[in-house]
């Protein structure tokens, strides 16, 4: 697993051995970030069920100008950790230890909202659906800002929830992605974003 854009390009990423993680493939990671912006500078990025990290990691070594990363195991925490480490990123990278939905709701109160978030949660627990909601009740996602999901190709997730709708979804075998894009309400009008 290495990082595929950017500033980092070429950085090996270590993956947590003996955890029940599953690391976004190399093919997968660089078909999402075909699918985002190609400017990522100055963008907020949270990475949330972080594993290795590397959503995050990418994110930043395309130029975002801060990334958030929350996990629950303290273990895989040290992974991610020793990854943006290796990758020069310390100072535009926080890496927080808790569980979701506490962790997520005290990261929004500190830190939100985001301009792209990354959730890759245990495929078909309904916790994609789960994260959304808490996103949306703490006015997570900035304006135009873009949330991907990782599933299971198995798995259906929301065409539409509050003001995040579904833009693209496509299957890698048995992994499916879904990302949605937060419109701009503007004088109670919605408004088209790039």
């Amino acid at each position: 697993m290495r990082v595929i854009g950017g500033e980092s390009r070429g950085r090996i990423l270590k993956a947590p051995s003996g955890y029940r993680t599953r690391p976004t493939s190399d093919k997968v990671r660089e078909a999402i970030f075909d699918m985002l912006p190609h400017r990522l500078e100055g963008l907020k990025a949270l990475d949330l069920f972080a594993g290795s990290g590397a959503m995050g990691i990418e994110a930043l070594s395309r130029g975002a100008i801060r990334a958030v990363f929350i996990e629950s195991s303290r273990v895989v925490s040290a992974v991610i950790k020793a990854n943006i480490r290796a990758c020069n990123l310390d100072d535009r990278a926080k890496v927080m230890v808790g569980r979701l939905p506490q962790a997520l709701m005290r990261v929004l109160k500190m830190e939100g909202p985001f301009d792209i978030v990354f959730i890759d949660p245990p495929y078909e627990k309904g916790l994609a659906e789960k994260t959304l909601d808490v996103l949306i009740r703490g006015s997570g996602v900035a304006p135009g800002g873009r949330v991907v999901i990782e599933h299971s190709a198995r798995e259906e997730t929301p065409e539409e929830t509050a003001d995040l709708v579904k833009i693209r979804m496509k299957r890698y075998g048995s992994t499916a992605v879904s990302i949605y894009e937060r419109e701009n309400i503007k004088d109670g009008q919605k408004q088209k974003t790039g």
